[in-house]
């Protein structure tokens, strides 16, 4: 039935047609509420789901932001968390590399500045080297769109995600940065239902889109607690972490939530210098122990780093080696980190690994295990740890039971596995503690 002159219930515009129970609602609303009912008319295939095959989770900053989810950064005042997003956004839009990675193609980034003025921004630009001579200035120009304290409706409504939807259309936008999330809420901070209705009203449109998001935000009292505020903000997201700035000026993420199976629990970057250029690399990362066994049964049993999920599982089941689906992301990851480590530098990396073959009932065949290009010192195997200086054995409570190199005694909650560190690049390698256990609030959503 033909609406009136009265707006839309849900976001004020003129109503065009009443709903059936009497409403009126705009075309917009109309449409969107049908999408929303058609996700939740229409139920997953499972039969298809489980056979279908997909690729290791991508990233829109590596080791950090998973593309296709929202991801929180907490820190205090002060600890670069703006400045390290102003650069990684920059050097995304224009299609530079980001973290010392090799460059892709350049994507549209939306950033919502509600913390500098202009006259910071041009300084901080100015110091990354983004002067207008710079030969890619063009491409940030038309890529990086970003605005200062937009006057936005507040994004825990129903108006305030439909204008960022728009946004997002208008720009063609892939990454969209919140700097910070308090200045985009109407409730309180304190209150889970604020959460509740800025992850209902924002965050399930971006998901739907697939539009990667991450939210700044500043820690509590607490630092180890994460982001200040209600609970909730962790329920909203995908992945959270806690930044802190460390001496030297590395800067420390530790993982307080993550979905991914893809994710560190502590990833350390560093600032460099290029010419006068400020730029952020990766210094080093930390992985289970689990994860280098795996890459090195699959580097034994010939598996391609680029093999699907699927090819790689069936090998190790096959070999008596099954492990756990995160873990072997992990694992695929870490072999195509250190293929484009040799492609790069024309050498074998750090950790290449030579031998025999798993036997089919598990046990595995003599290793010639060395840490090529690391000193001369061998690499421990049955601890995992590549030495710099020292061999050291490194251990920490992992959440899974897992039979760690050479022992038969499957690990308990009082018998802790090794945790390993290993630079993501090894050229890149810095100082940093990595010997803190995952802090206690932890948290690792979905199926593990």
């Amino acid at each position: 039935m033909a609406a009136d002159s009265s707006a839309c219930f849900s976001c004020g515009e003129p109503a065009t047609i009443h709903t059936p129970t009497g409403h009126p609602a705009c075309a917009a609303c109309v449409e969107n509420a049908a999408q929303e009912l058609g996700a939740v008319r229409s139920p997953v295939d499972l039969r298809r789901l489980m056979a279908s095959e997909f690729s290791s989770p991508e990233f829109m900053v590596p080791s950090l932001i998973p593309k296709g989810g929202i991801t929180a950064i907490a820190a205090k005042a002060g600890h670069e968390k703006s400045l390290l997003l102003l650069n990684l956004a920059a050097s995304r839009a224009a299609g530079c590399p980001v973290l010392d990675t090799p460059a892709e193609a350049p994507l549209h980034v939306l950033y919502l500045d509600f913390e500098m003025g202009p006259a910071d921004l041009q300084g901080r630009l100015d110091e990354f080297g983004w002067t207008t001579d710079h030969p890619k200035f063009d491409t940030l120009v038309s890529h990086l769109h970003y605005f200062q304290f937009p006057d936005l409706p507040p994004l825990d409504t129903d108006e305030g995600g439909l204008v960022l939807e728009e946004l997002v259309e208008e720009f063609a936008a892939e990454w969209i940065i919140v700097d910070t999330v308090s200045r985009v809420i109407s409730g309180e901070e304190n209150s889970s239902d604020t959460f509740r209705r800025l992850d209902r009203h924002t965050g399930r449109r971006l998901r739907r889109r697939g539009i990667t998001a991450t939210y700044l935000d500043h820690v509590g009292k607490d630092k180890s607690r994460g982001a200040r505020g209600s609970s909730a903000k962790t329920d909203s997201v995908d992945t959270e972490w806690a930044l802190q700035k460390k001496e030297g000026g590395l800067l420390e993420f530790t993982l307080t939530k993550g979905r991914s199976g893809a994710l560190s629990h502590t990833v350390t970057v560093r600032k460099t210098n290029d010419n006068g250029r400020l730029g952020f690399a990766l210094a080093h990362t930390e992985l289970p122990t689990a994860v280098v066994d795996i890459a090195r049964d699959l580097d034994l049993l010939g598996v391609a780093t680029d093999a699907p999920l699927v090819t790689a599982q069936e090998a190790l089941k096959d070999a008596g080696k099954g492990r756990r689906r995160a873990w072997i992301v992990q694992a695929q990851q870490l072999r195509r980190s250190r293929e484009s480590d040799r492609e790069r530098s024309g050498n074998a990396p750090s950790g290449t690994l030579t031998g025999t073959a798993p036997e089919p009932n598990g046990t595995e065949g003599e290793l010639d295990a060395t840490a090529n290009g690391n000193s001369g010192f061998p690499l421990e195997v049955g601890t995992g740890v590549m030495p710099t200086s020292e061999p050291e054995q490194k251990t920490h409570f992992d959440t899974e039971t897992d039979t760690p190199p050479n022992s038969g005694n499957p690990v308990t909650p009082d018998t802790p596995p090794t945790v390993t560190e290993l630079p993501l690049l090894p050229t890149l390698r810095g100082p940093g503690d990595s010997k803190n256990p995952p802090p206690p609030n932890f948290q690792r959503g979905g199926h593990e």
